[in-house]
This record gives structure tokens, C-alpha cells and sequence, in this order.
């Protein structure tokens, strides 16, 4: 947690003067709904999808969170001076008071419509532009000077939209078929400590002490979370008024990693100077207030893989003593990560990682369906077996199997029933814990299941289907997967990520 701020104490400063308070005593009564995305994109003539997806990645549709770096509203509203879309600027557009604005979910819509309308204009893009090609429309909502954060934002808002997500009542799907990942900068030198990195983005000098640290000064990873979002946090930490940086930020979605400091140097996030000296710092996207929503199984693993790392590198022990909490750095005013973090679960993880020690949690679940994961009709009642019948299923009334217990390693499932050929499937456990998928299609008695690939990119999926993937990586897109990973050859760390944790229920909707 960097700084914490009440939501009634916030006011926004103009030409000096202190202004009106920016929720004061003032109700919400109205939400904003589906419906309402989708009146106000088609009257300022932007996709439903983006506005959608940007309020989805500032605060999961959550109008009442406040961040540490003050932004407010369910898209974030910077205060001033602070870049992006400033909470005074989304007032004017909308002709209210900012406390009006906070207590109008709709205006904030119709605000952020308006101002993406308008930087869709100076890029020359319209309606009729691909949702693919709005990256430049979206790079002022980054509030960042840096290229590559910027244009780690941008991809982020079209990747959600390629794999589509859901959140209380908001349901956005797949709404394009590719996006130009491929042409994101490539992260300046230095490229940071961590090979897991999928950029690194400096801090400002003014928000950090240079130093020249080793591996033996350093015997403390503080775990924070950000109180706001991942791109939010990492722009803050370039605000060289922040007073404020970590080495580390991890994404809630899919625990991709941006580095912001390296670990040579002393960042200022756990308020005690003597920790600072010590510490590696680790922010992690999201709200103590709402753990469930942010602290996803992506995130504590790609968080535990990076604490690995460090541990590899540094005097940091495996215990609880040396990996805190910012709650429990002495004379902490802060409560992150909260109750609701899962330190047993995430230590688990560590170990793990360090140890080569995994359980035996995992489970593989799956469908059977007729000819077609995706769209076939399922099987009910096919007898399902794994590692050569060691241990047996039944698929039930919604052509599911499982199996629990199981741990690190390769593991074959296989599938039979009356009036159809023998069918399998192979999935690569890569931690013992966990949810793995591997689906299965049985082809009828007698059907040619010559032009089946079961080799390379998941179980029973035509080649023809492969051959005519529209995003040129020669897979079915991870929201449409329904096999084993099977993803090896996607390019970009984000998308990494999806490919290793998307057994792991990264993605928001139910898979086969």
C-alpha cells in the first residue's frame, strides 16, 4: 500500500485555492448499467467494449474506491496535474461538479466516452476502425510519459477485449480475433533483475535512493497491495511528486510483471527506513477491501515464481520472518495485504518454487463431447481413466469428469463409450495445486479421424480450424481453448502468462 487516502478528505486544488470536496456529503443513487455502456458509446460513436474494458482495469466497475495516489470514480479520475484523464477536466466535459460527477456513475461514462472520442479523432480513428487498431486512442488513459508503459496499457485494454472477461454484471466477449502485440517496444536497457519481467518501467529519481545494494544486503521482501490499479501504480511511481516507489508491480488477470526500481537501489514503500534499506518491495494490484475480486490464483503464483527468483539472488529466507506483510513492518500505519490475503497458500507457492517440493492438490477436470469440445454435444456417462486406468470417472449429467490429488508431471487422460471411437487427451501439471482442463471429443463409430490433430496444440482440434486462426500464432484463441495449455508459440509476456495460468482459472468465464 503506498498512501492511504479518505475518500471525504480528498479536495481538489484550483490556482491554489482549495475547491469544493469531491464527494462530500453527496449519495450515489444512480449505477451504471450494460445498457448504459452501450447507449452512451453509440451516442459519442466509440465501442461499448473499450469503455467497458477501461473501467474494468481501473477499479472492476467499483465507484466507491479511492486509490493511494488519490484517483477516485469507477475509471480512476486523476487528481490534478497528475496526467491522464483529470477529475476536474471529466467534470467540464460533462457539465457537473466533481462532486456530482463521483455520485453519477452514468456521467462518468459519458465523460470518459466524450474524451476517448476525442483522442480517437486526433488519431484518425472512427467507428470504422478495427477495435484492434484504437491502441493510440487509448495511450492518454495511461497517464504515463513512458512509450513502454503506454503501450503496456494500450495492449492491455485490447487483450482483454480478445479473450473478453466478466465482473458482477458486466459480460464483455471475445470482440476482436487478433491484436499487433508483436509490435510493443521493447523494454529499455536496463532490462531489471528479473527475467520474468514483461517491462521495466523507472521510477522517478526524485521517488527513490540511488544505492549500489548486493544480493547479501538485502534479507526482506515486503508484500504490499497497491490500493488501485497496476498501471495506475506504475505511473504513480513515474509522478515525480509521489514521494513513493517499489521494485515490483504484479497484475491482478493474468500476474504479469512490471520492474519499476531495480533492487540495487532503495525504494520508499514500507515507512521505515531501516526495512526500506533491507527490503525488496512487491505491489500487487488491487483493494484490501476486496481481496476476492483482485487476489486471484495468477497472481499468487506468478508473485510466488518472482519471490523465488529473488530469494535465489539474495539473503531473503524461506520463513515468515523475512517475507512480511507491509502490516507487520514496526510502526506500520498500514493494513495491506490484508486479512485476505493467503499467506499459507502463498508461502506454499514459494516453497515450491525454491524447494522443487510441490503437493499433490491439482485437479484435472474436463468435458467429453461428441466430435467438437467446443460446440458438441457432451457425453454423458463415458468412462474416463487416467495414467492407464490407474483411476477411473464417470462423466455426469453435464459430461464433466475429474480428478483430484494429483501432482507435477505429465498425465494422460483417456475416454470411452458405447458408439464411439477411443479418445484422449495429455496434460502437463506444472504445480501441485490448482485447477488443470483437458477436454475430450469422441467421433462416432466409422467417422475418418484422419484430419484430427492430437499432437500438437490440444486434444481432437481439426486442422483445418488451426491453419485458419485468425491471430497467426497458429492456435485457437485462449478463450476459445478448451484442451490441455497447448500455447507455447504466443508471443508477449501477458500473453505467456494466459497460456501457463489458464488451467488455473485466469480467465473469467467457464471453460470446457
Amino acid at each position: 500500500m503506498l498512501v492511504a487516502v479518505s475518500l471525504s478528505l480528498i479536495f481538489v486544488t484550483l490556482g491554489g485555492v482549495s475547491a469544493e470536496p469531491l464527494i462530500g456529503d453527496t449519495e450515489i443513487n444512480v449505477e451504471a448499467s450494460q445498457l448504459d455502456f452501450e447507449r452512451i458509446a453509440a451516442e459519442q460513436e466509440v465501442p461499448s467494449a473499450i469503455l467497458l474494458s477501461l473501467a474494468w482495469e481501473a477499479s472492476r466497475f467499483n465507484n466507491e474506491v479511492v486509490s493511494d495516489w488519490g484517483s477516485v470514480g469507477m475509471f480512476g479520475f486523476r487528481l490534478e496535474g497528475q496526467g491522464g484523464l483529470e477529475l476536474v477536466e471529466a467534470a467540464r466535459l460533462v457539465g457537473l461538479s466533481t462532486a456530482e460527477l463521483l455520485a453519477n456513475p452514468i456521467k462518468q461514462v459519458e465523460a470518459v466516452a466524450i474524451w476517448l472520442a476525442g483522442h480517437a479523432e486526433n488519431a484518425s480513428i472512427t467507428m470504422d476502425t478495427p477495435l484492434s487498431e484504437w491502441g493510440p486512442a487509448l495511450i492518454p488513459f495511461s497517464a504515463s510519459p513512458s512509450p513502454v508503459v503506454q503501450d503496456r496499457f494500450s495492449q492491455f485494454i485490447l487483450e482483454s477485449l480478445y479473450f473478453g472477461f466478466e465482473s458482477g454484471s458486466y459480460v464483455v466477449e471475445q470482440s476482436i480475433d487478433s491484436w499487433p502485440s508483436g509490435d510493443i517496444s521493447a523494454p529499455p536497457m536496463p532490462t531489471g533483475d528479473y527475467v520474468g519481467n514483461a517491462a521495466y518501467a523507472q521510477a522517478s529519481s526524485t521517488n527513490y535512493t540511488a544505492s549500489s545494494r548486493g544480493g547479501s544486503d538485502i534479507d526482506v521482501i515486503v508484500v504490499h497491495t497497491v490500493q488501485g490499479s497496476y498501471s495506475g501504480a506504475i505511473s504513480w511511481f513515474q509522478n515525480s511528486s509521489a514521494d513513493v516507489s517499489a521494485h515490483y508491480v504484479v497484475r491482478s488477470v493474468d500476474g504479469e510483471v512490471t520492474q519499476c526500481l531495480l533492487e540495487k537501489d532503495i525504494g520508499w514503500h514500507a515507512g521505515n527506513w531501516s526495512y526500506n534499506e533491507r527490503s525488496v518491495g512487491i505491489e500487487h494490484e488491487g483493494y484490501v477491501e476486496d481481496p476476492g475480486q483482485w487476489y486471484t490464483e495468477a497472481m499468487y503464483r506468478s508473485s510466488a515464481i518472482l519471490v523465488a527468483d529473488i530469494i535465489s539472488r539474495t539473503n531473503v529466507s524461506l520463513d515468515r520472518d523475512h517475507i512480511v506483510g507491509h502490516v507487520e513492518i514496526p510502526g506500520a500505519t498500514h493494513t495491506d495485504p490484508g486479512t485476505g490475503w493467503d499467506w499459507d497458500r502463498y508461502m506454499r507457492y514459494i516453497d515450491e518454487y525454491v524447494n522443487g517440493t510441490p503437493g499433490e492438490e491439482a485437479v484435472i477436470r474436463g468435458v467429453v463431447s461428441d466430435s467438437d469440445i467446443y460446440n458438441g454435444p457432451i457425453i454423458q456417462g463415458a468412462t474416463v481413466t487416467i495414467n492407464g486406468g490407474s483411476t477411473s470417472s464417470v462423466t455426469d449429467s453435464h459430461g464433466e469428469f475429474r480428478f483430484d490429488d494429483l501432482g507435477v508431471g505429465e498425465w494422460t487422460v483417456s475416454a470411452s463409450a458405447s458408439g464411439y471411437q477411443d479418445g484422449e487427451c495429455t496434460v502437463e501439471i506444472l504445480a501441485g495445486s490448482g485447477e488443470w482442463w483437458c477436454s475430450i471429443a469422441l467421433y462416432p463409430d466409422g467417422i475418418d479421424t484422419s484430419v484430427v490433430d492430437t499432437e500438437s496444440q490440444g486434444p481432437n482440434v481439426p486442422d483445418s480450424e488451426l491453419d485458419a486462426s485468425p491471430d497467426g500464432w497458429g492456435h485457437l484463441p485462449l478463450s476459445d481453448f478448451q484442451g490441455g495449455c497447448g500455447c507455447g508459440v504466443t508471443h508477449g509476456m501477458s500473453v505467456v502468462w494466459w497460456c501457463l495460468l489458464a488451467p488455473l482459472a485466469v480467465v473469467a468465464r467457464r471453460r470446457r
